[in-house]
């Protein structure tokens, strides 16, 4: 028993449709700034809490006190 498949064409865009490239190409930069931003945020916060100890020590605070 064999059965029809049939393949749906592709979709494709024209340039001058408003979903086309622009959208695209926008959500593509505005999710890389996005990762971007992450990263500096992980970096900060990882520089802050290597330099804690030392901070700590350089003004002499408390463990309380530096929170």
């Amino acid at each position: 028993m064999r059965e029809n498949v049939q393949i749906a064409a592709p979709v494709t865009w024209r340039a001058g449709t408003p979903a086309g490239d622009g959208r695209v190409r926008h959500r593509g930069l505005a999710l890389g700034l996005i990762l971007l931003a992450q990263l500096l945020v992980v970096i900060d916060v990882s520089i802050v809490t290597l330099a804690l100890p030392a901070i700590q020590r350089g003004l002499g605070f408390s463990s309380a006190g530096l929170q």
